[in-house]
Order: structure tokens, then sequence, then C-alpha cells
């Protein structure tokens, strides 16, 4: 898939990017899970305790997150096959404007408890935070009290069906679950060091920023992110070797490496002094990528932020246009997003 085209499916936005596991947390397989304390019922019935001999599924996700909307008709479909089983899908990491209107229009696609949890509070901090649970949509699925199973809701299906037959491996998805939380730790640990070097560097302190980057680097080793951010620098460090990584990237036959330039010029688009090369760099991006929506959304999102209206239409008419023929053509948050900066764009154009 489409590096960029994960992003758009995690929710639209470079933000939008997170890990499957933060930092470990004190909830993990095996402990007892925490109370359910939720802001309001939005559907179904009030679930407010864990009854013994009892198996629930308790779903975080957000009206904003395209993976939670993905997922929410097939985790109905696993209600419907598990009538002993109590499902409830708590909304977090949101206010509570869009929700019940969310929930109505979903109808029978959305058929099982569904609550609203609150923004950063409550059980997003009980349940998310305390498993080091930093992605959604996330499961959990209860029975005795006690958290058995913590994953993606598209993958509920088997460890669910064999919590109820009494045949899931505890102590094996413990260990699995411990690992993948650990290299997640280092990926995060390595992810300050870079962002704390890119600051260095942002800041000026140029010298200290090689070397904090050159000490990641030999710590974990080099990765994608690293060699990201030696690039990034070159923009401003020695532009004709900026260029020349630019044009290298872009005639990439890797589709992933070649996405990389859009992320560039977004990142450049915020640097003193390198309005001038990230211009370039979109353009050489979306002149290599003509047909591509993605290419086109994120070119958008650029001319927005520079409230460029001339540069900026011709792009996002374009990406109307190419969104029509992928798999977002009936998202139509995402268009009205693009609807969005047109309107901008227009006005911004005079």
């Amino acid at each position: 898939m489409h590096a960029i085209t994960r992003v758009l499916a995690a929710g639209l936005s470079l933000a939008a990017v997170t890990c499957a596991f933060a930092s470990g947390g004190e909830l993990s397989p095996g402990s007892k899970a925490p109370s359910i304390e939720v802001k309001k019922w939005v559907k179904g019935k009030e679930v407010t305790s864990f009854e013994p001999g009892k198996t629930y599924v308790v779903e975080f996700w957000a009206t904003w997150c395209g993976p939670c909307i993905q997922s929410i008709p097939h985790l109905t479909e696993i209600a419907h096959k598990n009538k002993d089983v109590t499902f409830v899908g708590v909304s977090i990491w949101e206010d509570d404007s869009k929700v019940q209107a969310f929930v109505d229009k979903m109808g029978d696609k959305m058929d099982y408890n569904v609550a609203y949890g609150g923004n950063k509070e409550g059980m997003a901090e009980t349940w998310m935070a305390a498993a080091g649970q930093n992605g959604i949509p996330t499961a959990f699925v209860v029975k005795d009290g006690l958290v058995r199973w913590i994953g993606h809701p598209m993958e509920l299906e088997k460890p669910l069906g064999e919590v109820l037959a009494g045949t899931f491996d505890d102590a094996k998805f413990k260990a699995d679950f411990e690992k993948r939380a650990e290299a997640s730790r280092k990926q995060m640990a390595a992810q300050k060091a870079i962002s704390g070097a890119d600051k260095l560097h942002s800041d000026g302190k140029k010298a200290e920023a090689k070397a904090a980057l050159d000490a990641a680097e030999k710590e974990i080793g080099s990765n994608d992110e690293i060699d990201f951010t030696r690039t990034k620098w070159l923009a401003t460090d020695d532009p004709k070797a900026f260029k020349k990584a630019v044009d290298k990237m872009v005639a990439d036959k890797d589709e992933e490496k070649r996405s990389r330039v859009f992320m560039l010029a977004l990142n450049l688009v915020k640097e003193k002094g390198a309005e001038k090369l990230a211009r370039e760099t979109m353009d050489a991006g979306l002149k290599a990528n003509k047909d591509d929506f993605v290419s086109h959304y994120y070119g958008s999102m650029f001319y927005f932020q520079l409230k460029d209206g001339k540069a900026g239409l011709p792009v996002v008419n374009r990406a109307l246009e190419l969104i029509e023929k992928t798999e977002f053509a009936k998202n139509e948050e995402l268009k009205k997003t693009l609807q969005t900066w047109k309107k901008a764009l227009t006005d911004a154009k005079g």
C-alpha cells in the first residue's frame, strides 16, 4: 500500500499517524479489567460492570478515525454471531458533538452498545493509556473480569472464539504482546531522539544536531526516519545536494520511497527561509505522480497551508477528479476536506 495512503486511512492528516503501542503501561493481558465509566450512553443498554462468567468486548473508536469506521460493520457481524458476548463501543479522543449523529446515521451497521467515554480523560486513560495503546481502533476482550486479549478489531474474531472455547493461549499472547510493546518502546525512544536532533538543527545548533543524530543511529541503527531527517537538513545546509536527493527520490521505482518527497515538502514549508525549496520539492513530486490521488491530496494540503490559490486550485481540482477512481471514492469526510481547501484557495486567489 502507498505509504501516504496508510496515513490517509488512519485519519486524513499527518498528525494521525500513531503507534500501535506506546510506552508500556500497567494494564496488560491477565490484568483485572478497569471499570466502565463513560460520560453518556448513546445506543443500546448501559453496561456498568463485568459479571463473573461472562465475556465482553470493549472497543475504542472515534468518529474521525477512518479505520474505526471501516471496522464497525465487522464488529456488528461478530456481535451477531456471538449473542452471549456483550459488545461496547466507546468513543474517545473527541468531544461528544458528533457522536450521537454519527451513531444514528450508522443505524443497524453499528448494532451494539455504544457510549461516549470522553476525550483524553476517563477510559482513554484507565484503559488505553494504561495498556500502552496509542492508536485506534483498539479492542479488549474481557472474561471473568480479566483482560484476555488486546488488539485491532479486524483481528478479533479468532481470539474471541478461542477465549469462548477455552482454548486461548494466554501465556503466548502475553509474551507476544510484551515483545511488541518493548519493540515499540524502543521505536518511540528513537523517535524522541530524532525529534530532539531535528529541533537542535532548527535552532541553528547544527553540529550538536549532527552529533545527536549520529548517536541515535549508533544506538538503533540506520532507518528511514534518520535518512529522511538528513535529507531534510540538506535543504538549508546544502541546497544543491538536496535537489539531487529530491530528483533521485521522485525517479525511484519504489512507490514508498518516491512518496517521501511530499513529506519533505510539507516539513520544509514550516522551516524559515525554505519555502522556495519546499515549493520546488512539491512541484517535482506532483510532476512525477500526475495520476496519483494521494499525491494531489497532499499537494492540496500544501498549497492550502500557503494560501496560494493560483498554484493550489489546479491541484485540488485534480485531487477531486482522481478520488473518484480510488478506494476513497465514498469517503465523504475526505471529500469535504478537499472542498474546504478548494473554497479557501478560491478565496485566496480572489
